[in-house]
């Protein structure tokens, strides 16, 4: 008879590549496009009351969420990976002691950050670049929105770290019931309450505290491998601090996306608080195409990561070989599709020439990288699910400091449309880079093992 062990482990070791990869990527796909209609929901309902202001200071708070996200992937993503490579070395007692410490590490970071965050609400808008216009409904959004910050960070982080045993659509499930009544309340408390970007914020909490309710009651149900209890934490090199260090490639990478989010608004905020606006409906749109390709390769994260355990390095080339295809087929499909219907999509968010004659050129842009998005966010998955730590961590921080060196550079010589171009150079010149890492820890971990190999059968 079969043990609940065995049949996690045939989820990657007996289906084929697309099988797996459907199986693996349609529930984090799903999940992405939750979080992404989550995302747009406070911007669009925002839209509606046809004040380019409010929708300006929606924009404005987002490099705060990006900072609360770079934590929940510490946590997260690296428990995630660990979790999933014990899993594949059959070691499960380790799996509850590094669950257990995500657990109670993400509360405690969030509690910290929230009242933190609450103390310096002052000083955080005005690095954020809030002018006359926008800093009465910034201070609005964002004091709720700090509130809320322990439930999103749990969420984000323990829908990761459930993933890490193949079963990733019971997560899903939780971000569901958060984004659908996070869509239904948002027009609640915005229009018919009248509380305007507060409201949005409001709306968020609550739908928040309901998805943390089903991940608590999911820790429950598969408390047979994953633990909840302080009892079970071990302090040790390769449980706890490798969970951190697994995550912190995406920390830092998410992190420095905040900061340059920040320098961007602040340039943006140089032209004119129209291009703030403009900015926070075409942003939106853009992450359209990033998120769905980054939703494919953290869903195939777990069966890299178990491959690697496995050190089963045929089945690794398979799924690295269709997910590259797949994402690289979307990439290009979306990046067309959304240039194309720029305007007629933007107008759904905000009915304001200005904006869309302005945001639409961003739009148009940033999908110029569309179609290598999928060979960059496959080398981050990479890095990271063969716990090659420090590649991952110098990659991440190559990528951001070339987004904001080009930031810097493209707005000095080229002014707006440079600022419009630079993530796209960013992503194209990043995707080349990544794929000559890839290539070379791959070599360089494969000629090791075949070395150690040929050593044990020479003795």
């Amino acid at each position: 008879m079969k043990t609940g062990r065995t049949i996690k482990k045939t989820v990657f070791e007996t289906d084929r590549p697309w099988r797996l990869l459907l199986k693996l990527s349609v529930p984090s796909v799903l999940t992405t496009l939750i979080m992404l209609l989550y995302n747009m929901a406070d911007v669009f309902f925002v839209g509606q009351l046809n004040d380019r202001m409010q929708v300006a200071a929606v924009s404005l708070c987002s490099p705060i969420f990006s900072l609360v996200s770079a934590v929940g992937m510490l946590f997260g993503n690296g428990g995630c990976i660990r979790c999933a490579t014990l899993l594949g070395e059959q070691k499960r007692e380790q799996i509850r002691a590094v669950s257990a410490f995500c657990f109670w590490g993400v509360i405690a970071t969030g509690v910290l950050l929230s009242a933190g965050l609450h103390l310096l609400l002052p000083q955080v808008l005005s690095l954020l670049g809030a002018s006359e216009n926008t800093l009465a409904p910034a201070r609005s959004y964002l004091s709720v929105m700090v509130s809320g910050i322990p439930l999103m960070l749990f969420c984000q982080s323990m829908s990761a770290l459930l993933r890490a045993d193949g079963e990733v659509r019971a997560p899903l499930y939780g971000n569901m019931i958060g984004s659908v009544s996070n869509i239904f309340l948002d027009p609640f408390f915005i229009l018919v309450l009248g509380r305007g970007v507060r409201g949005a914020a409001e709306a968020t909490v609550i739908a928040n505290m309901l998805n943390a309710a089903w991940l608590v009651g999911l820790l429950y149900r598969k408390r047979g491998l994953f633990s909840v209890s302080p009892r079970d934490i071990r302090f040790t090199w390769d449980l706890t601090a490798a969970a951190l260090l697994l995550g912190l490639p995406m920390m830092v990478n998410t992190l420095l996306t905040s900061f340059s989010g920040v320098i961007n608004n602040r340039f943006l905020t140089q032209y004119g608080d129209l291009f703030l606006a403009a900015n926070g409906v075409s942003s939106k749109l853009r992450m359209v195409v990033s998120l769905l390709i980054m939703g494919i390769c953290m869903g195939i994260q777990p069966a890299i990561s178990y491959y690697y355990g496995a050190k089963d390095r045929d089945r690794m080339r398979h799924i690295l070989r269709v997910t590259l295809l797949s994402t690289t087929v979307i990439g290009i499909a979306l990046s067309v599709v959304g240039g194309l219907f720029r305007e007629p999509l933007m107008s759904l968010f905000l009915n304001d020439e200005e904006v869309i004659r302005y945001g639409s050129v961003m739009v148009l842009c940033s999908l110029v990288g569309g179609p290598f998005q999928g060979l960059l966010q496959l080398s981050i998955s990479y890095l990271q699910g063969t716990g090659s730590v420090s590649a991952a961590t110098g990659f991440s921080l190559f990528r951001q400091i070339v987004h904001i060196l080009l930031l810097v550079g493209m707005n000095a010589l080229f002014g707006f449309m440079g600022l419009a171009f630079s993530s796209s150079v960013t992503t194209i010149l990043c995707a080349v880079a990544g794929v000559l890492l890839c290539s070379w820890q791959a070599k360089k971990r494969w000629d090791a093992a075949n070395q150690h190999t040929g050593k044990q059968i020479a003795g």
